[in-house]
């Protein structure tokens, strides 16, 4: 199947266009529960560089001894909803005066950590959109059957709030990457951009397959 992706080189921090070179969103040095001063946040942007789009990480529950599980609970307690909602209001106050978007790449462990987190995320912040990445939200130890997941996800993907979705090789075995495959076909269908993410897009591309252009 012939989709046009995006790439993100994670030592460039940008996502582009596969053809063009693009400039196409750019991933923030910093995380949603570290966004806690407006001026470190701000000298960060310092000059006349416009970006459309910064994708953040909720980071905030990467504490050591916890499985996936249990820093997802963390997440939900009342510090950890605290923690986000005051890094969102000082990031989307940042983002408008920048006129960029602001897209949350929600992950296991995080401080939003799983399906209902980044509804919640949608619904109270509607000018925000959701960087998903299917794989950073399947929990590991096998608690849940991938083809289950991946067709729960199938109802999230076609949501306004969801701006593009993203697959990655490095972490992700190729069986498991190919079982997201449906995915990828759905947000192109809709028209949404596919990313492809690592050191080998490329790679991706094929297990997914996928052809640029």
């Amino acid at each position: 199947m012939g989709v046009s992706y995006l790439t993100l080189r994670m030592i460039e921090k940008q996502i582009c266009d596969a053809r063009s070179g693009e400039v196409w969103a750019e991933i923030a040095p910093f995380s949603i529960a570290e966004a806690t001063d407006p001026q470190a946040i701000k000298a960060q942007w310092a000059g006349e560089v416009r970006i459309s789009r910064l994708v953040v990480s909720p980071g905030g529950t990467g504490e050591t001894g916890h499985d996936d599980i249990a820093r997802s609970f963390l997440a939900w307690s009342g510090s950890g909803k605290e923690m986000l909602d005051a890094g969102m209001r000082l990031l989307g106050e940042v983002c408008r005066e920048r006129r960029c978007e602001l897209l949350v790449w929600p992950r296991v462990g995080s401080l939003v950590s799983d399906i209902p987190g980044l509804l919640s995320v949608c619904r109270k912040h509607e000018d925000v959109g959701i960087f998903l990445e299917p794989a950073a939200l399947y929990p590991a130890g096998g608690h849940f059957r991938l083809t289950d997941f991946v067709e729960r996800l199938t109802e999230v993907v076609p949501m306004p709030g969801v701006r593009a979705v993203c697959f990655g090789a490095e972490e992700v075995d190729p069986e498991s990457l190919a079982a997201f495959a449906p995915l990828a076909y759905l947000a192109a269908r809709l028209e949404k951009p596919v990313v492809l993410r690592g050191h080998s897009p490329e790679k991706a591309a094929g297990i997914l397959g996928l052809l640029s252009g």
